[in-house]
């Protein structure tokens, strides 16, 4: 997990990225009903980072709360 802090934090030193949320589930809200605040929020780049680069299993291992595609649980 720290590789997916210091993802985090070298966004805000190299880009425009703000935090507008860290949970997860704010981080859905965001993109559902603010997808430009999303679009500049760091977390939502190192989630979409942790989904794509874990298999299945460590991305469960790693994330207590799983949402899927829709936003459910």
């Amino acid at each position: 997990m720290l590789g997916m802090t210091m993802f985090h934090e070298t966004l805000h030193m190299t880009s425009a990225i703000v935090d507008h949320g860290y949970a997860k589930s704010t981080c859905l809200d965001l993109a559902k009903n603010k997808p430009a605040d999303a679009r500049l929020t760091a977390s939502n780049y190192v989630y979409f980072a942790a989904e794509n680069g874990y298999s299945r299993a460590d991305y469960k291992k790693y994330n207590r709360k799983v949402y899927t595609r829709d936003g459910t649980k």
